[in-house]
């Protein structure tokens, strides 16, 4: 029912009210019809600035409601362009780290900056469809959508980092491998010398053991991870996890033996005992680990 409906009712109202004492009133003192016209004249009046009270409580009841679902249909989106701002930033993080990679050859940096490329436009148009958004319902579709975009981006994202890490523990390895190599020639050298080298070739022989063990463990992480673009993300992530803190554990053996091999090689050659070097090689994070940002 509108309002001019309603007014009508209630200024037809207001005449029965009006008139309900008149009749009751008659017996004891009859009224003249112009008594009777201003008495329901003046509940008229009283009823219908009643009425036009309750008109602007409502408007200003209303408005108030506007006002604050507005304010906070502009905070939630406010909220929801930064968090997406966020993530594509951690993106592009991601990228320039990919690019100074120098573990990565020219051809995988190439190919992992342009997936990510991909993923940052996704969640740049995710970004414009909820700043462009002009009502809850509209709000509400473009959380979905980014929410479900970024679903299917983080593990991808988690993968990248893996292969990140991977090429530079492939690269550590790589420098073992040569390591041992050198190793093999100075015990040789010393043993044509009529050195006693029993004991530095069964430190080399565990060397390259720990050697083997950290480049398995690196194999089937990669193996992982290349499943994750096909397979279920989260078994796979989990199980290059596990392979990579494996990996490590070998990593910290690996150059544990090296640095006892050196210092005595260095024992043999002048006879004189020097502190072991300091091992620094670990890989400070893995695939699944908590994130900076998501």
């Amino acid at each position: 029912m509108n309002q001019t409906k309603l007014l009508a009712l209630v200024v037809l109202a207001s005449f029965f009210i009006a008139a309900i004492p008149v009749v009751a009133e008659e017996t004891a003192a009859p009224q003249t019809l112009r008594e009777r016209y201003i008495a329901a004249k003046t509940s008229y009046v009283q009823t219908k600035q009643a009425y036009l009270n309750a008109v602007q409580d409502w408007q200003n009841f209303k408005q108030a409601f506007r006002n604050r679902d507005r304010q906070a249909f502009l905070k939630a989106q406010n909220f929801l362009d930064k968090g997406t701002k966020h993530l594509i930033q951690y993106l592009n993080v991601l990228s320039k780290k990919v690019e100074e990679t120098k573990a990565l050859s020219a051809e995988k940096q190439t190919a992992l900056t342009t997936e990510l490329s991909g993923y940052i436009a996704t969640l740049e148009t995710d970004q414009a469809q909820i700043n462009n958004a002009s009502t809850v319902e509209e709000i509400r579709a473009a959380t979905n959508k980014t929410k479900v975009d970024w679903d299917t981006i983080r593990p991808q994202v988690k993968r990248i980092i893996g292969e990140v890490l991977l090429a530079k523990a492939e690269l550590i390895v790589a420098r073992a491998d040569n390591a041992s190599a050198k190793v093999d020639a100075k015990i040789a050298d010393l043993k044509s010398k009529g050195k006693d080298t029993a004991d530095l070739e069964a430190k080399n022989a565990e060397f390259k053991s720990r050697i083997a063990s950290a480049k398995d463990k690196l194999a089937q992480a990669k193996a992982k991870l290349a499943d994750v673009k096909t397979g279920d993300a989260t078994v796979n992530l989990r199980a290059a996890d596990q392979f990579i803190r494996e990996a490590n554990r070998s990593l910290r053996d690996m150059y544990a033996s090296l640095g006892q091999i050196i210092h005595d090689i260095r024992l043999v050659e002048t006879g004189k005992s020097e502190p072991l070097p300091a091992n620094t090689t670990e890989l400070s994070e893995t695939p699944v680990s908590p994130e900076e940002a998501s």
